[in-house]
């Protein structure tokens, strides 16, 4: 099981999917078709799922930045956000994207070289 909690919304995944409650701001509760959904990511109004066909999201719709990164990503272990930054297991190692600015810059992806969760 795992709960993930967005700003007015929260969702949980367990062996029967995922349901989300709460305020249905930017559609929060539209819980699209999932095919055995395994990690929850949450944000704002916004929440993300890792399935067999990759990542899916719904809810307040994802900047074009940050929707450019996630569809780069493949092999997807799990996924988890913070922030406004949302992290993913990508075969071994750890990618981040964001739709922050950070120093008058907006970040598109980052890497952590040498990282390797155990």
């Amino acid at each position: 099981v795992a709960v993930a909690a967005g700003v007015m919304h929260t969702c949980a995944l367990d062996d029967g999917g995922v349901k989300c409650w709460g305020h249905s701001l930017g559609g929060a509760l539209n819980v699209p078709s999932l095919n055995n959904p395994r990690s929850l990511a949450t944000y704002q109004s916004r929440s993300c799922v890792v399935d067999e066909s990759g990542i899916k999201c719904w809810g307040t719709a994802l900047s074009a930045n940050l929707q450019n990164a996630i569809r780069r990503w493949s092999n997807v272990e799990s996924l988890v956000s913070v922030g406004s930054l949302f992290c993913a297991r990508v075969s071994g190692k750890i990618e981040c994207a964001t739709d922050a600015v950070l120093d008058g810059k907006l970040f598109d992806m980052f890497r952590f070289p040498g990282i390797t969760p155990k």
